[in-house]
């Protein structure tokens, strides 16, 4: 998902890993910093709240009565992910990611936790410049890592007050 600022990428993950995990899945959000992540988990505990049965903030961990849990990883750690299984998983902000080893967090971390259950991943982003380089802009345009991209430009969000956007 490419799409400009204020388009509200981060709502629709929190409303899918939410519906995964009231479905009693496990998910998988992956932020580029603590930042990122603490924002959200405060979002999904207070949305979640009438469900949860533990929640940690320091361990990065909602578990819901359903059975369904959502772990909450910063890209900071190269081993973000690594030894879990998931049947969704959130990458936000992914064009923010570090190019140097993203990638590698990618298939050797993340995208592993997807085969047990046949589960999905979504990245989304507004983007970050043409870098070959980046996460997203692979993502989006290399068809070997299988993703589909849904594209819509800033000046396209009917949002956002028709003087700001670019004609």
């Amino acid at each position: 998902v490419r799409c400009g600022r204020r388009y509200g990428k981060t709502t629709f993950g929190e409303t899918w890993v939410a519906d995964g995990a009231l479905k009693g899945e496990p998910v998988g959000w992956f932020a580029p910093g603590y930042k990122y992540v603490a924002e959200v988990y405060q979002e999904l505990a207070t949305m979640l709240e009438p469900v949860i049965t533990h929640a940690s903030k320091q361990d990065g961990v909602i578990r819901l009565s359903t059975g369904g849990r959502i772990d909450f990883w910063s890209l900071e750690n190269e081993n973000a992910g690594r030894s879990r299984k998931y049947k969704r998983t959130f990458i936000d902000e992914a064009a923010y990611t570090k190019n140097s080893t993203m990638m590698g967090i990618w298939e050797k971390s993340i995208k592993p936790t997807l085969l047990d259950l046949g589960g999905a991943c979504i990245a989304a982003s507004n983007a970050n410049g043409v870098d070959p380089d980046n996460f997203l802009y692979a993502l989006c345009n290399d068809p070997k890592y299988g993703f589909i991209e849904y594209h819509a430009p800033s000046w396209s969000n009917p949002t956002i007050p028709e003087r700001m956007r670019a004609p």
